[in-house]
């Protein structure tokens, strides 16, 4: 992961798919422009992604001792190391979240809450069970299901009130009209995936 600053006439903003996540990031922001550019080195993402925030909570509901997830239990906070980054991130095509954490968050996540023996699941099995209609375009990608996603929190600035140009914590509920909550994942790296939803991303914030 490298960390490096932004100019207007950066070779990065060349594509018409970087061009995009610039004009979402500023959208998103509400009028804040990128500073930076952050490479990391997956090629399971997609090439061009948008920031959202720095990312701090993933709220997810726990299985019950029957194996199975009851849509009105209190998610369990998954917290994550506050961190350069571990970002909350969008593509600003199909306006699908992407977590981005650290190779040591990974190992963190991995120690954590990956289980050796499984089961596997392909991220498009998980997002077809899921619902929704983030179904399909995922990497060819072999996960364990946590569970469902209730909240989402990230941190980041944008150009509002003097509050939120300090920076605020941004909690979004997941599912709240038609029910189809995305499910996070996590890979034998310890990457952590969302899989599914009916959520969707427009400037306003995090929408379902």
């Amino acid at each position: 992961m490298r960390i490096r600053r932004l100019n207007p006439r950066d070779p990065a903003l060349a594509s018409p798919s970087a061009q995009r996540a610039y004009d979402r990031y500023v959208g998103a922001h509400w009028g804040f422009e990128p500073g930076r550019v952050i490479e990391v080195q997956d090629p399971d993402l997609p090439r061009h992604l948008t920031e959202m925030g720095k990312l701090v909570e993933l709220g997810v509901i726990p299985a019950g001792p029957d194996g199975r997830w009851n849509p009105q239990a209190a998610p369990v906070p998954i917290k994550v190391p506050a961190v350069e980054g571990n970002m909350l991130t969008f593509d600003p095509k199909s306006e699908r979240l992407y977590p981005v954490v650290t190779p040591v968050t990974q190992g963190k996540f991995k120690a954590r809450y990956l289980v050796p023996s499984g089961p596997w699941y392909s991220l498009s099995e998980v997002a077809r069970h899921v619902g929704g209609h983030h179904q399909d375009g995922y990497p060819r990608v072999q996960v364990q299901a946590l569970g469902p996603v209730a909240e989402v929190v990230y941190y980041t600035a944008k150009n509002g009130d003097r509050e939120e140009q300090e920076g605020l914590e941004y909690l979004h509920n997941q599912g709240e009209e038609g029910g189809e909550q995305p499910w996070l994942c996590i890979d034998a790296q310890g990457r952590p995936w969302l899989a599914g939803g009916g959520y969707r991303v427009p400037d306003e914030g995090i929408t379902n």
